[in-house]
Parts: structure tokens; C-alpha cells; sequence
């Protein structure tokens, strides 16, 4: 039975961690403001925020295995909500250069993209 718990443990740990990367993801695909900096600051503070939570119950002393897991859940989520308050707001701050913008509009509208340069007039030679 310690080993069941063990392996629960462990998936909800890797779970509450993999979570992370899903407001850049989200970001990514649907916001074109959204910025690497953001990205960089989300999950830093994401990772240092679940961190400090599961400091908090081996400084209480507390070790029962549903508190823990309480915990940690409630940790995941309020590290979530850290990384997502960074990302937005990292990703507000940043001033974005000209090459994020064009990476930022082909990526999130693709097809606005392309018919821009469908429609576009040629190009003049040299000549």
C-alpha cells in the first residue's frame, strides 16, 4: 500500500509541475502580446511559488498523506495563479520589437497573413 502511495505522489507532484507551461502554451496560441520575457517570469515565479508551498509543511511538521495532498493541490493551483499574473503582466510590460510583432501575427493569424501577401503588390526590380 506505501508504494501506491508513493506512485500518487509522485503523478500528482509531476502533474502540478507539468501544469505550468499551460498559460505560455495558451498564451502563445491565442494572444499576440504575449512575450518570452512573460513566459520566463510565469514559470520562474510558478516554480518559486509551488516551491516555498511545499516548504510549508516539512517547517510545520506536518507529514499526514491527505493534508499533503491537500496541499499540494492547493499549491499547484496558487502557483498556477502566480504564473499567470507573471505572464500577463511581464508580457504587458515588455516592449516587443518589430520581429516579435510579425512572429506574433503569423503565428496567431495565419491567414491573415497570408492573404496580406497573396494581395500585396510585386516587387520592382532592378531593371
Amino acid at each position: 500500500m506505501t508504494n501506491e502511495t508513493s506512485l500518487a505522489s509522485i503523478g500528482l507532484l509531476a502533474f502540478s509541475l507539468v501544469i505550468h507551461l499551460l498559460p505560455p502554451i495558451v498564451g502563445g496560441l491565442y494572444w499576440k502580446r504575449g512575450h518570452a520575457h512573460g513566459v520566463y517570469a510565469g514559470l520562474t515565479a510558478g516554480i518559486v511559488v509551488f516551491s516555498m508551498w511545499l516548504m510549508l509543511p516539512v517547517l510545520g511538521g506536518s507529514t499526514a498523506g491527505i493534508e499533503q495532498s491537500e496541499s499540494l493541490s492547493k499549491g499547484a493551483m496558487v502557483s498556477l495563479l502566480a504564473n499567470i499574473i507573471a505572464y500577463i503582466t511581464f508580457s504587458m510590460i515588455t516592449k516587443s520589437r518589430l520581429i516579435d510583432r510579425i512572429q506574433a501575427e503569423a503565428f496567431v493569424s495565419p491567414a491573415d497573413v497570408q492573404s496580406h501577401l497573396v494581395n500585396a503588390p510585386p516587387l520592382k526590380g532592378n531593371g
